[in-house]
Formats: C-alpha cells, sequence, structure tokens
C-alpha cells in the first residue's frame, strides 16, 4: 500500500537543468516500508519534430525501488494507478504548475506534446486540453495539432504571434 508524501500542489518548484533537459521532480507517494518512492517528473527538453528545434513538454510517474535502485518510468495512467491512488487528485494540478515554472524558466519559443497512449479516452483528452490551456495561458498557441502515424494526439505550441 502506498501512503501520500504529498498533501498540496508545491507554491515553489526545484527546477534541474542538464544540456538542454530541464524538470521538476515532486515526490507523490511512497509505500509503507519506505523500500518504493512514487514521484511526478514533468520534463521540457530540448529535441527536433520535422527538422524544427523545439522543447518537447512530458511527464511521467517515476518509481524508484530503495533496495535495487531500480528505476520504472511510466507514461500510461493506468499501470500508473495503484502508485498514485491516494495523491490522485493533486497529479495534474502539480503537472500543469510544474508547466508554468519550466515555460517561465526555459521560455521556449516552440512546445511540442503527444500523448503517451494511442487513441486516448476522452477523459484523458480532456487533461491534456488543461495542460495545453495552461501552456496558453503563457502567452503560447497552438499552431498545429491532430494525430500522429502512431495514433497519439500532439500539439505543436508557440509563443503568440511567431509563425
Amino acid at each position: 500500500m502506498f501512503i501520500p508524501v504529498l498533501h498540496s500542489v508545491p507554491g515553489k518548484f526545484t527546477i534541474h537543468s542538464d544540456g538542454g533537459r530541464t524538470s521538476v521532480t515532486i515526490p507523490l507517494t511512497t509505500r509503507e516500508d519506505d523500500d518504493v518512492q512514487v514521484a511526478l517528473d514533468v520534463r521540457l527538453w530540448r529535441a527536433y519534430w520535422h527538422g524544427v528545434a523545439m522543447h518537447e513538454f512530458k511527464f511521467a510517474i517515476v518509481v524508484r525501488d530503495a533496495v535495487t535502485d531500480e528505476i520504472a518510468e511510466i507514461f500510461d495512467r493506468n499501470a500508473a494507478a495503484d502508485y498514485i491512488a491516494p495523491v490522485r487528485r493533486l497529479v495534474l494540478p502539480c503537472v500543469c504548475s510544474a508547466a508554468k515554472a519550466l515555460v517561465e524558466t526555459v521560455r521556449p519559443d516552440v512546445i511540442y506534446r503527444a500523448t503517451y497512449l494511442t487513441r486516448p479516452p476522452p477523459d484523458t483528452l480532456s487533461k491534456h486540453r488543461i495542460i495545453t490551456d495552461t501552456i496558453v495561458e503563457l502567452g503560447y498557441q497552438v499552431l498545429r495539432d491532430g494525430t500522429d502515424p502512431h495514433g497519439r494526439r500532439f500539439w505543436l505550441m508557440a509563443k503568440s504571434g511567431d509563425r
């Protein structure tokens, strides 16, 4: 059973930057024996899409086994469900708050986002719309969105006024 470490959305984040990879890690839960720790990792990493330089925004649930030091990154909400159950209501607000901190720090010209799941269900898409709206509020606009060849939804965003 996992117990919460996070009780509210943090007001400030420690931002880690390493060669074009900028991220925020937020501890979420721990297993009762403290041998497994679970965190949310929100990322804004330099990337290329169709030859265009940009930053890719993504997030994952990171599960660390303290005994073996093995780390698993989970991008599928169903696979992460048991790990985050006690703090599930806080995950999306944390993603949005961390997105704001990352975008305001990095100030990328172009941001690319995509769902992990192919053909995501409507409730997943509504959460992705909330994340997109958060970035739009920071002065970005969606230049292009759609479905990629793998069936994933994507959004290409740029600072308002940029084309």
